[in-house]
């Protein structure tokens, strides 16, 4: 699974504190997810909905200076999201 920022599911401290907690996490691109509860501020998820993206290499805006902080923490969510726009 994918967040809307590219980086994998795994490498999200939101969806590792939401597994731990239900056991099932969905992703925070899912309705009504417990990660979607427990990443409840994070800028990226909201702005994605805000817009209506489902993954923020598909917004006009893109890239914008929200990913920054996951592109540097995070290369491969970088590719990702370079690799679905180029799709």
């Amino acid at each position: 699974m994918l967040g809307y920022c590219g980086r994998d599911c795994e490498d999200c401290e939101s969806f590792h504190a939401a597994a731990s907690e239900s056991d099932r996490c969905t992703g925070c691109r899912s309705e009504g997810s417990t990660a979607n509860i427990l990443a409840g501020d994070c800028e990226i998820r909201l702005c994605a909905q805000r817009n209506r993206q489902p993954i923020c290499a598909i917004c006009s805006d893109f890239p914008c200076n929200k990913l920054d902080k996951i592109f540097m923490q995070n290369p491969a969510a970088k590719e990702r999201l370079y690799k679905l726009l180029a799709e």
